[in-house]
Parts: structure tokens; sequence; C-alpha cells
């Protein structure tokens, strides 16, 4: 929203609100009451002690607890595409064009490469001849078979790495995971109680 823009802030979800401050605008809510997805939090309608009404663009922080749940499901046979071998090679660069040194092997499959280039200087001049280092990173699709206590192990992997990219801002002040079996594999559900903005 433009800064100078009239606006109201509303609720992004359900929630249990546990703090208000107010910057600009009049709160519609107070701590402890319950607010639904759309509901209007701060006003952009700002009334004085004289009954006087103001447009603003409404300002402030709210926080508030919500529930959230996620799943996530891991067969217990899976195709996976797997790192298989690793191999380098190195090259000479001059003016631009790459002379390979030693024998070069065609890649089969996926790959991928990181290149870096370190080039010989002489004094404080950068010459345009060094030396290029490739590192090739195979890749196949193999079948992976889990028990169910491995597959629990790699589930709780995954809500670990969920946690750190999507909820690393937000307070968790509970958490239950449970685990049950469906078609052939394992499916673990997390059922969050947060806190945030």
């Amino acid at each position: 929203v433009p800064p100078n823009q009239v606006c109201n802030i509303v609720s992004e979800r359900d929630g249990q609100i546990t703090g208000i401050e107010v910057y600009s605008g009049e709160a519609a809510v107070r701590v402890g009451d319950g607010v639904a997805k759309g509901q209007l939090l701060i006003s952009g309608i700002d009334v004085n002690k004289n009954d006087l009404a103001r447009f603003v663009r409404a300002d402030g922080n709210i926080t508030a607890k919500y529930t959230d749940r996620v799943e996530f499901f891991l067969p217990l046979e899976s195709t996976e595409i797997m790192q298989t071998d690793e191999k380098t090679s190195k090259a000479i660069k001059i003016w631009g064009a790459s002379i390979p040194l030693g024998k070069s092997e065609a890649l089969q499959g996926d790959y991928e490469m990181d290149e870096s280039t370190a080039f010989f200087s002489l004094g404080n001049f950068t010459l345009p001849i060094g030396i290029t280092h490739r590192t090739y990173r195979i890749y196949e699709e193999k079948t992976v078979m889990y028990t169910p206590i491995s597959a629990k192990e790699k589930l709780g992997s995954q809500l670990s790495e969920y946690e750190e990219l999507f909820l690393s801002d937000k307070e968790i002040i509970d958490k239950k995971v449970t685990f049950s079996s469906r078609d052939n594999g394992i499916v673990l559900t997390a059922d969050y109680i947060l806190e945030s903005e």
C-alpha cells in the first residue's frame, strides 16, 4: 500500500489476538478477541475526542495465535534422483579459448557442473591465461526402499526443513506430530499453535 493511501488493516487468517499496538487509526479489536480471516483489525477512520473523524492510513503491529496443519507423505518404495558419481576436469584457458588437459569423457545422464578459473598474474597485471577447474555431479534415478522407521526419520527431516523455511519468523507455542499409514506409505501430520504478526 502506498505510504499516503488511506486503508484499513484486516486479518490474514482466523486466530486470537494476543497483542495490539496502534500507530495510526483506531483499533477495532481487543486482546483476547477471536477474529476471522478478513475481519477489520485497525480502522483507517480516526475519531478524535471531539468526535471529528479523519481518514488515515491504518498502521500498527498486531500479534495473534492461530492453528496450522501440514502433511508430508513418503511412499515406502519411491524413485528418487540421487547423486551417483562426481568427476573433475581441467583445461587451459587462453584468450577465451579452452584447451582440455588430459582425457575427457562423455558424460551420460543428468549432471550439474561447477566451474572456476584461476588466471595467472604478472605483478599487478592479470594475464589472459588461466586454469579452469570443472566439477561434474552425476545424478541418476534410483529406486529407494524405506522401512516404516526410516520413512519416519526422513519425514522428520522434511518437517525440520519446512519449519526452518516457513516458520522461522513465527513462535511455535505448541506442536503435535502424528504418523499414519496410507497407500503403502507413511504420512506425517503436524498440528501447530503459532503466534506471529
